[in-house]
């Protein structure tokens, strides 16, 4: 697929997103948010999962490369929102992008639509 960079689009999967900005399928600058599945709590928590991603999802790139990505989302003026800290709320898209006004037309009371 190949995505409008006139457009920002929400990703709906940390380790999926995350790829896609690597391999350059998605670039940083298109990404308003990522809408993850994840249960990251706190600094620990989140180093352990970048590190099994990069076992696992990310094994062909870089520490450097990796990191920027990340960084790019969590300190780059994006929104990181993770369902799953919301008891009994689960993720309500399929699709690994959608458009910022997709979301918004989905998402209604779920997410402070201002975030997005």
């Amino acid at each position: 697929m190949t995505y409008d960079k006139r457009k920002r689009y929400i990703g709906n999967s940390f380790s999926l997103c995350i790829r896609d900005i690597l391999t350059g399928k998605m670039p940083l600058k298109c990404v308003k948010g990522i809408y993850s599945g994840t249960r990251i709590s706190n600094f620990n928590e989140l180093y352990c999962v970048i590190e099994e991603y990069k076992r696992t999802v990310w094994e062909e790139f870089t520490h450097i490369e990796i990191m920027k990505a990340v960084s790019g989302i969590f300190f780059g003026n994006k929104v990181f929102y993770q369902v799953r800290l919301n008891h009994g709320k689960t993720k309500l898209f399929r699709a690994k992008w959608v458009t910022v006004k997709e979301f918004k037309g989905k998402i209604k009371g779920e997410v402070k639509i201002g975030n997005f």
